[in-house]
């Protein structure tokens, strides 16, 4: 007679208890099969929270089905696709909730001090950050990790994945140059470029929402004349525009070294544009 119960269509009215509840919730955990954004390079079922990054899978946690949060954490996340498949953690989505949403914030985000790889807190826990002058040699096999995402000054890395890191530069230093396991990303120490971010202005710490895309003039000029570069997309807004205070962007702490084939590719049609045209003329 118990077997009945699966050919019962389940109601709004139904209830079940709580012990039940934690078996079908640890049910759930095990069987889920993540979105493409929350699924590592190496096809594990890790589930993160997309908006802070914060590890999941023994968390309580919310399936993003909210078109305006879904709108939102996709600026803030791209160029990383968001679906309606992903999950935010419990504490992201409680700032959604309240009286005064967060989500004109982009930096809201509802943990902190969270292990850019694996996804776990670092509170009290030896880390490290991944911008740092003593981790160049991490930074191209950490972007790998997180591709399409890019680094951010503010991200840290666990001190049991920065041994998996300086284990695969190993690993990857050993192996011949026409490799096939070669890394996707070439660090070019004397070019510099922005944050590939969709989300916000270049500048760093810049929450303007009056943006644009970076003229292509600009783009051409800070790479001729001070070998940096900004990707197609990158956004800026009207006050940095029109002040074009570059030193400040120059000696920001988010200027990374890194690039990736697809955006050296781009140095080729920047080289082939106009380099005479006039900052007064945007």
């Amino acid at each position: 007679m118990l077997l009945n119960i699966f050919y019962v269509k389940v109601q709004a009215s139904h209830y079940i208890c709580h012990p039940c509840w934690q078996r079908a919730d640890r049910a759930a955990k095990q069987y889920t099969r993540p979105s493409t954004s929350n699924s590592t390079a190496r096809g594990s079922t890790q589930l993160k929270c997309v908006n802070c990054g914060i590890n999941v899978t023994r968390m309580k946690r919310h399936i993003l089905n909210d078109e305006i949060i879904l709108h939102h954490i996709q600026q803030r996340v791209a160029p990383k696709m968001v679906t309606a498949s992903d999950y935010i953690c419990d504490a992201c989505h409680l700032l959604f909730h309240n009286d005064n949403p967060v989500s004109e914030d982009y930096d809201s985000v509802g943990h902190r001090n969270v292990c850019i790889k694996c996804g776990y807190s670092v509170r009290g826990l030896r880390h490290y950050k991944v911008l740092n002058e003593n981790h160049e040699h991490i930074l191209s096999v950490v972007q790998n990790w997180i591709y399409p995402q890019e680094v951010q000054s503010a991200d840290v890395i666990c001190h049991r994945c920065f041994q998996k890191a300086e284990a695969d530069f190993r690993t990857n230093a050993l192996l011949p140059y026409n490799t096939s396991a070669q890394s996707e990303i070439i660090i070019l120490p004397n070019y510099r470029r922005a944050p590939h971010t969709h989300a916000r202005c270049i500048f760093p710490s810049c929450n303007s929402k009056s943006q644009q895309l970076v003229p292509d003039v600009i783009r051409v000029r800070l790479f001729s004349d001070h070998k940096y570069y900004i990707s197609p997309g990158c956004r800026i807004c009207r006050f940095h525009l029109e002040s074009q205070s570059w030193s400040l962007l120059f000696e920001a702490d988010n200027t990374q070294h890194s690039f990736s084939a697809t955006q050296i590719e781009d140095f080729c049609e920047l080289l082939k544009q106009n380099k005479n045209e006039d900052f007064e003329n945007i």
